[in-house]
């Protein structure tokens, strides 16, 4: 007797499921067009919006704020060493080369008047910035300049300022001249220890290097007295896009009075090279102390050095 399978029916893909498979895949692209044209409606409306809260959360630090190490002054107050402020010029050159929006076009706006301006203020070669900048183009940071006094400083803002007022020939401020696209260009505060006497009283104040590090004398044996400690700025960005800061400031050193009188120092240190001059004596010391209270009022040795240029030899060895 023959037994008869059973046959599997086959499904069919029919219209109606072709059809409704259709309106599914639509439906999909449909949202999937509105969801983009949602997109490119706010960043066109509200993307400036949106990119100001982003800012918004994010927070930078600047650099320490410097201390200013104390003063070492005479028993008549005769400055023998101070640190004086100067100014780093700092260049940021990737907002420098930032294009900006002229006419529907992006164009460099900001990169030709501040070259001007280096080149006006600072004595700096054109095409020397311009290298500068085509290598750097990505920093935010760069040292262009150490050690500039406040008086080139001040003279830069002058300059931006000028451009900033100058008028066009109707007699009216150009609110978007040359002055106004000067960017990128900052000033980091300083110090730097300076001597004013030079040789007087060498061996007595000592002197100190990078980073208020001391090396003999009063520099060195007062040195956590003169120290201060630094300060440091932290700031954020508001919901305006501007800058919000908060600054801890630096602590200076305290000022160290000497018992030391500038005047007899520098008699003594002419009389010792004197006599060594006329007896041929290699070394001398004189100390004077004021026979009343113990007080050191000039004590010196023969040979004096410049505290301001404390590593030159040139005094003490031939070049050989």
């Amino acid at each position: 007797m023959r037994k008869h399978g059973k046959k599997k029916k086959m499904k069919k893909f029919t219209p109606k499921m072709q059809a409704s498979l259709l309106l599914v895949f639509c439906v999909f692209v449909i949202m999937f067009v509105v969801l983009i044209g949602r997109i490119i409606h706010l960043t066109n409306k509200d993307g400036d919006k949106y990119a100001k809260r982003v800012l918004a959360q994010q927070t930078y630090v600047s650099n320490v704020v410097p201390y200013k190490r104390g003063d070492i002054i005479d028993r008549k107050g005769t400055v023998l060493a101070r640190s004086e402020k100067v100014y780093n010029l700092i260049l940021d050159p990737s907002q420098i080369l930032e294009k900006a929006e002229v006419d529907d076009k992006k164009v460099q706006k900001y990169k030709a008047p501040t070259i001007n301006a280096l080149v006006e203020c600072f004595d700096v070669d054109e095409d020397e910035i311009g290298e500068i900048l085509k290598e750097k183009k990505d920093k935010k940071y760069y040292i262009l300049q150490k050690e500039l006094s406040y008086k080139k400083v001040d003279a830069y803002n002058a300059y931006v300022k000028e451009l900033k007022n100058k008028k066009d020939k109707k007699g009216k401020i150009q609110k978007d001249g040359p002055g106004y696209n000067i960017r990128g260009i900052y000033f980091e505060e300083n110090y730097v220890r300076r001597y004013p006497l030079k040789t007087v009283g060498s061996h007595v104040i000592g002197f100190t290097s990078k980073d208020n590090a001391a090396s003999g004398g009063i520099e060195e044996y007062y040195s956590e007295e003169l120290n201060g400690s630094t300060g440091r700025e932290y700031g954020y960005f508001n919901s305006d896009l501007k800058l919000e800061r908060t600054v801890k400031p630096a602590k200076n050193g305290n000022t160290i009075v000497s018992t030391i009188d500038a005047n007899v120092q520098g008699i003594i240190e002419k009389e010792i090279k004197k006599y060594n001059d006329e007896v041929g004596s290699k070394n001398t010391a004189v100390m004077i102390a004021d026979p009343r209270n113990g007080e050191i009022l000039a004590m010196a040795s023969n040979p004096a050095y410049d505290l301001n240029n404390p590593r030159d030899l040139e005094k003490f060895y031939t070049k050989k």
